[in-house]
């Protein structure tokens, strides 16, 4: 067990080293099916070769890819997870002002400050609920005189995400200003398809568009480490000679393989998603002080600023339960108002439900 300093370090979700193994774990975004059964065997059988290094070209991976999102396998770049890209696109580009839309995921700041950027915050107005307006994003871009932006849709802690026409203005006005955007999709599969609005057919062939595509989410394999970056087939060539060859270990190359062709687990989730994350809301919706914010994937947002304690005393106090939710004292604006919690099965959410009220009842 880590110092609770040590834990406060960590702003991250999923943490379950610092505590129990058998902790229920609301604070890691991952599809709550678990490892697909076509991605565990596929490590069972394969698990011998990790004695060979493991294929630096990731071949059968990127053809798989290049199937499931429809576009070439020399526009996608494979990684040790998505942050691992993060920091390639921002070095690769020598950025030297970029602007986050906040809150934010903490290591795009962590990426832009380790090239030595500089980083211009647009902060999202909390009274509208967090929601973007492109006009005002555009003022700011215009006016911050940054050479680079990154945005995050579906996005992370808020749970929006873009409408098509919106994506469209912002992809516009980047290349017509010869900006550098970077947009991380880490978590549009939990979306429908006809909600899922992505930038992969326009960074293909941009030389100013970016996009992130995690499979660790939606997978549920972060502990394999994988993500890809997807732009302009010559970019993806000049970012290949800057990297260690061997970025995806083996398993996580053959277990994504399988994953990608699992329809019936992808089917699934996307089935059952909407039911959870609607018991989810309800049952937030019946904590007197709780207050979800409207969330189109598998997490959501949580204002508890009304019931008189902090989100580090929540957090510990279900921790001393065995039960993770995300702090989100480490995103800007959101302090100790703000719980993040994962969507996961009823009976699961029904555990959660249970410790929120019986911590409630002995404040009384």
């Amino acid at each position: 067990m880590f110092k609770q300093d040590e834990r406060n370090n960590y702003a991250h979700g999923g943490d379950v080293w610092s505590y129990a193994y058998d902790v229920l774990d609301f604070s890691a975004n991952i599809n709550n099916q678990g490892l697909s059964k076509q991605a565990r065997q596929a490590m069972v059988e394969q698990i011998d070769q990790v004695i060979h290094y493991p294929d630096p070209h990731c071949r059968q991976l990127l053809g798989s890819l290049s199937n499931y999102l429809d576009i070439p396998s020399s526009a996608i770049l494979c990684g040790n997870g998505a942050v691992d890209l993060l920091d390639h696109w921002v070095r690769y580009w020598q950025l030297q002002k970029v602007l986050l839309c906040e809150p934010a995921f903490g290591q795009y700041h962590r990426a832009i400050r380790a090239q030595g950027a500089q980083l211009h915050s647009y902060y999202l107005d909390e009274s509208r609920g967090f929601i973007f307006s492109v006009e005002q994003w555009l003022k700011e871009l215009e006016q911050s005189g940054c050479d680079g932006a990154i945005l995050c849709s579906p996005h992370n802690p808020l749970g929006w995400t873009f409408s098509r026409d919106t994506l469209n203005q912002v992809i516009q006005a980047c290349e017509a200003r010869k900006i550098h955007l970077l947009i991380d999709e880490s978590f549009i599969d939990f979306l429908p398809v006809q909600e899922a609005n992505s930038a992969v057919t326009h960074a293909v062939k941009s030389n100013y568009v970016g996009v992130l595509y995690s499979l660790t989410k939606f997978f549920s394999i972060p502990g394999l480490r994988l993500g890809t970056l997807i732009a302009e087939p010559s970019i993806i060539e000049q970012l290949k000679s800057h990297r260690d060859p061997w970025s995806v270990n083996h398993l996580a190359q053959v277990s994504a393989v399988a994953a990608l062709q699992d329809r019936e687990y992808q089917e699934k989730t996307k089935a059952l998603l909407p039911e959870q994350r609607g018991y989810l809301q309800e049952a937030l919706l019946s904590l007197p002080s709780f207050e979800p914010l409207p969330s189109a994937v598998n997490f959501m947002l949580v204002n508890i600023e009304k019931s008189g304690y902090s989100s580090t005393w929540w957090t510990e106090k279900l921790a001393q339960r065995n039960i993770l939710v995300r702090n989100c004292n480490s995103f800007a604006l959101l302090g100790e108002r703000y719980l993040r919690i994962a969507v996961r099965k009823k009976e699961e959410t029904e555990i959660l439900l249970g410790a929120f009220e019986s911590i409630s009842k002995e404040e009384t």
